[in-house]
């Protein structure tokens, strides 16, 4: 009934001792709560510094949690990262919302881990029970909380309520349909060109996913693709997306041999922290038989910010396939030059912020010509995204920016779309 590492209660004690706090809740009419208590981006430590550092971490969070709770609470290990602590026979209902605030400001002291100072928060879920509920139903509201806590920022708390339950619901009805059009195939990835600035040539292509919705509707990606990271679906659509456009590039290079066309494919950044990520690489290039240096990677500036050594590793074993980087939203991160010193970059992308207001802002104009000419000193490339007009256009190449995309030149296309721009030249005028 104890958990080996912590020594707390296990999961199967703590459901135990909820069920006999929700009996005697129906007799006394005196509610019981429970926190779901969860380490935030406690798996970042553990694969950087081990398990068994990760094992002692574990340990002084479940002695800093039982510091913070009264005696007559029960703590226990749920599993992972996650405690739960059982409030019981509560005289106002503030008191499960105090205590999980004293649990998230006691977090705010560094743990001392094997001689180890380590700072680390914690997301909190708030449950309070009802009338009839079951001892597993109430953790599931604590679990559905604390997850909704982690989404809004981490180091804070989420009570449960008919408004969070909502959202979950809608939630799950998104993932089941997300998982049946993956297995229905109303998944398509279409392209949007990218333009050289000078001679107005298509030189590249970025890959978009879209989905065919059964009710005939086209949606973009912003409609479903927070969903998908929210529930990992992202690592299976993500290396569905890759081999699709792995093969694109292929079938491009062999019927236009004269005409090299770079496919730019976005990577997630949690495909990025996936130990997997170069084999699923691997296989698309074997399957395809593209050439790597028709292909970039594009990453955002808040992925990187994980700094893990699998995430390293991948962004480095990408490189060392012959597959370029591209930094995706280049300037809206919070480190763009110690990218450049610490991974072999090969593009910028200047994000499309910036771009829309340099006709009518000077500190934009400013910061594009700044991240031109910093990418010419570091001798990595550069384009611009979001380009609506001529005007955008002549000033990005008015400073030296080679190429750029936008719905003034074309807004994501079916890849037979494409074939018919081999040949097409964009006015520069």
């Amino acid at each position: 009934m104890h958990d080996q590492l912590t020594g707390l209660a296990n999961r199967d004690a703590l459901l135990a001792e909820l069920a006999r706090a929700l009996s005697s809740s129906r007799r006394t009419g005196r509610s019981t709560a429970v926190l779901m208590i969860g380490l935030d981006r406690f798996s970042e430590v553990n694969e950087s510094l081990g398990h068994t550092f990760g094992d002692a971490m574990l340990r002084a969070a479940a002695a800093r949690i039982q510091t913070t709770v009264r005696g007559s609470d029960v703590v226990a290990r749920h599993g992972s990262d996650e405690f739960l602590v059982v409030i019981r026979e509560l005289s106002n209902p503030t008191e499960p919302v105090r205590a999980a605030l004293r649990i998230i400001d006691a977090f705010h002291d560094a743990l001392d881990v094997l001689g180890t100072r380590v700072r680390s928060t914690v997301s909190v879920g708030v449950s309070i029970s009802e009338n009839q509920q079951e001892a597993a139903e109430v953790v599931e509201e604590a679990a559905t909380a604390m997850c909704a806590a982690k989404s809004a920022g981490r180091d804070r708390m989420a009570l449960f309520n008919a408004e969070l339950q909502e959202a979950v619901v809608e939630r799950v009805t998104s993932e089941n349909q997300l998982r049946t059009a993956l297995e229905h195939n109303e998944f398509v990835v279409w392209y949007q060109p990218e333009v050289d600035l000078n001679s107005g040539a298509v030189v590249a292509v970025e890959a978009l996913i879209r989905w065919l919705h059964p009710d005939s509707e086209m949606r973009e990606a912003e409609e479903f693709i927070k969903t998908t990271e929210e529930t990992g679906l992202i690592i299976e659509i993500g290396n569905w997306v890759i081999d699709q456009a792995f093969h694109q590039a292929a079938q491009w290079a062999n019927a236009q041999p004269d005409w090299p066309l770079m496919v730019r494919i976005n990577v997630s950044a949690l495909q990025l922290t996936m130990p997997s990520l170069l084999d699923t690489i691997d296989d698309a290039l074997l399957a395809s038989s593209v050439r790597p240096d028709l292909l970039c990677f594009e990453i955002t500036e808040t992925s990187l910010l994980l700094q893990t050594p699998t995430v390293r590793a991948n962004v480095l074993g990408i490189r060392d396939r012959g597959i370029r980087i591209a930094i995706d939203d280049f300037g809206t991160g919070f480190a763009s030059l110690a990218y450049l010193r610490h991974y072999p970059v090969d593009v910028v992308k200047i994000d499309k912020g910036f771009v829309a207001n340099v006709m009518t802002n000077d500190v934009d104009r400013r910061l594009v010509a700044g991240i031109i000419a910093l990418a010419r000193e570091f001798g990595v490339d550069v384009t611009a995204e979001g380009v609506e007009n001529k005007e955008q256009a002549g000033y990005l190449r008015s400073v030296g920016c080679p190429s750029a995309q936008g719905f003034l030149f074309s807004e994501a296309v079916p890849p037979t779309q494409i074939d018919a721009l081999f040949e097409h030249v964009y006015p520069q005028s």
